[in-house]
């Protein structure tokens, strides 16, 4: 009975971690525009160098994006942590039913350490500035957002 209840435990702890202490780690924001496709992928796109963000993946025929912008001035009581890494990922569909633009952007942001191994990324909740840059995306691409 007793290694029921510690196998219990363990998988309780291993769930849990999924989500880092119960939150979820990345956020999503979501906007529909009657603005075509093609002219939302350009604004995001304008967005990134307006925000400061460097392009790490582009996807043109599929209208995906994703950017990342690092924080040097972020500490840590750990001499392995280097900086902190926010990164938007963002998807344009311009096939929705009623001939709009459906725009996502989704906010991460990572801790980078220097590992023995070399650069090591670990997922955080996501940093209000990097939800605050999804949020401007959302506005300013795609209408209110939510």
């Amino acid at each position: 009975m007793r290694t029921r209840s510690v196998l219990v435990s363990l998988l309780g702890l291993a769930g849990s971690g999924l989500t880092g202490c119960g939150g979820p780690l990345l956020r999503t924001y979501q906007a529909q525009t009657p603005t075509p496709a093609p002219d939302v992928y350009a604004c995001v796109t304008e967005q990134f160098k307006a925000l400061g963000y460097s392009v790490e993946s582009r996807d043109v025929p599929e209208q995906r994006i994703t950017g990342r912008k690092y924080d040097t001035r972020a500490t840590r009581p750990d001499v392995q942590f280097r900086r902190l890494v926010a990164r938007l990922e963002v998807d344009v569909d311009g096939g929705l039913a009623d001939g709009g633009t459906g725009l996502r952007v989704a906010a991460r942001t990572f801790a980078e350490y220097t590992r023995h191994r070399g650069p090591t990324e670990e997922e955080e909740q996501p940093s209000a500035q990097v939800q605050a840059d999804a949020r401007r995306i959302v506005e300013r691409c795609g209408g209110s957002g939510q």
